[in-house]
């Protein structure tokens, strides 16, 4: 597999089960994979109203926010994100309730199975230097457009640019975004 583009007009958001949200899917793996079966998927997530977090075990998470601040409220403890916050790291089966301030709050979430995956996700400064890695998938989320250039489509706020393992090639992204990358243990 080369690069691959990923359009951020070409997900389906799924309305939450408790009304309190929707969530698009930006890549999983195994792809089609349901959420019992996951290796890994990276998602965004739009929060309308405060609720609990769907629970996760075996899961380790990480979130950062794309939009609009959200507070994490743990058993032990509470974290207030915004966009320039670092993504949060915690286990999918950790209690967690979340509350967004001022109206919508839009995340982005990356789930990895924590006995085959590990995971980082980080913000990233335009230009990008994105290139394969032999064993991690990487996945470039942007948070702004860019044009096409250096052998990249056009892209759109939210598109995404997934390497699998082994791809070669080396890419300047002209537009800052998160990168997660997924790494088997």
């Amino acid at each position: 597999m080369n690069l691959r583009h990923l359009p951020a007009a070409s997900r389906q958001a799924q309305p939450w089960k408790n009304g309190g949200g929707t969530t698009s899917t930006v890549a999983v793996w195994p792809e089609g994979a349901g959420l019992e079966a996951i290796g890994w998927r990276l998602s965004i997530a739009e929060v309308a109203e405060a609720g609990p977090f769907s629970s996760f075990p075996g899961i380790d998470r990480r979130l950062a926010m794309l939009a609009g601040r959200l507070e994490l409220r743990f058993a032990d403890r509470t974290a207030t994100l915004d966009p320039a916050s670092p993504a949060l790291a915690f286990a999918g089966d950790e209690p967690v309730s979340g509350l967004p301030y001022g109206g919508l709050a839009t995340d982005l979430n990356l789930m990895v199975d924590r006995a085959r995956f590990t995971a980082r996700l980080e913000p990233v400064s335009a230009p990008v230097d994105l290139h394969g890695d032999p064993r991690s998938h990487r996945l470039l989320l942007v948070t702004t457009p860019a044009p096409a250039q250096g052998g990249l489509p056009a892209l759109a706020a939210r598109d995404a640019l997934w390497l699998a393992p082994g791809t070669t090639g080396h890419w300047l992204v002209p537009a800052p975004g998160w990168l997660a990358t997924i790494t088997p243990r």
